[in-house]
């Protein structure tokens, strides 16, 4: 547990201190270019990110609907949301985050759109998994990698099979 506490306050850090030198980078530009970025922001706003996120329950609190994350999403026992985690989401009993690049570890489900790595729970739903499902019931309705006990992947040749399943 002090390993994990502290490897969150280490990711939090970087993150800080990455955004500030960036914020430092960025020089003053001529009136015209500042017009014409005052217009794009109003029409889309800047996406907002953290780099640890608490879920408690689906969709609270609020900011696990609205910003994305950049290191750990945890979820105690739940989080979902429709934004980006890049790193680890991992829940006790439910993670179900729509699109993640990393590792989506949960002790019970783990549910995602769209997944680039590892999904490791019990039961594994996805859509589209560019990476590893591990589990003992692996879903995925496009295309997978499966390791488990039974392995579905919707329009596959076979699309049920014990221990391996694939499609790319």
């Amino acid at each position: 547990m002090k390993k994990l506490l502290l490897m969150c306050m280490l990711i939090s850090f970087c993150f800080v201190l990455s955004a500030e030198e960036q914020n430092k980078a960025v020089k003053p530009a001529e009136p015209s270019t500042v017009k014409k970025e005052a217009e794009a922001t109003k029409t889309v706003p800047p996406a907002k990110w953290d780099s640890v996120q608490f879920g408690f329950w689906f969709g609270f609190p609020p900011s696990t609907q609205r910003n994305n994350v950049c290191g750990i999403k945890i979820g105690a026992p739940f989080c979902d949301g429709p934004c980006k985690v890049s790193g680890v989401e991992t829940a006790l009993f439910c993670g179900a985050t729509d699109n993640i690049d990393g590792v989506q570890a949960c002790v019970l489900v783990a549910v995602s759109k769209k997944l680039s790595g590892l999904q490791f729970s019990i039961v594994n739903i996805g859509k589209v998994i560019n990476g590893l499902q591990l589990g003992v019931v692996n879903v995925a309705r496009n295309e997978s990698f499966q390791i488990g006990i039974v392995n579905y992947i919707e329009g596959n040749t076979i699309p049920v099979l014990p221990i391996i399943n694939f499609k790319f």
